[in-house]
C-alpha cells in the first residue's frame, strides 16, 4: 500500500480508466504511478520470436529507459 491507500503495482485500467483499451489488457502493469511493467511472459529460444508488444496509453508522455 502507499500513503494514499493505492496498491504500488495494478492493472491499466485502474491507473487510465478513461482508455477503454486498457480495460482487456493483461500482460502488462503500472508499479507506482510511472514505471509501465510489461514482462517477456514465455520462454523460447528463437531470437526471432523475442518481441514483448505493449500499449502505451497516448494520454500520458513516455520515455524509454
Amino acid at each position: 500500500m502507499t500513503m494514499s491507500g493505492d496498491s504500488l503495482m495494478r492493472a491499466m485500467w485502474n491507473e487510465f480508466p478513461d482508455d477503454v483499451i486498457t480495460y482487456d489488457l493483461d500482460s502488462q502493469f503500472m508499479f507506482g504511478k510511472d514505471i509501465l511493467v510489461a514482462p517477456k511472459l514465455s520462454f523460447t529460444t528463437d531470437i526471432a520470436d523475442d518481441v514483448v508488444s505493449f500499449y502505451l496509453p497516448t494520454s500520458e508522455l513516455w520515455y524509454n529507459y
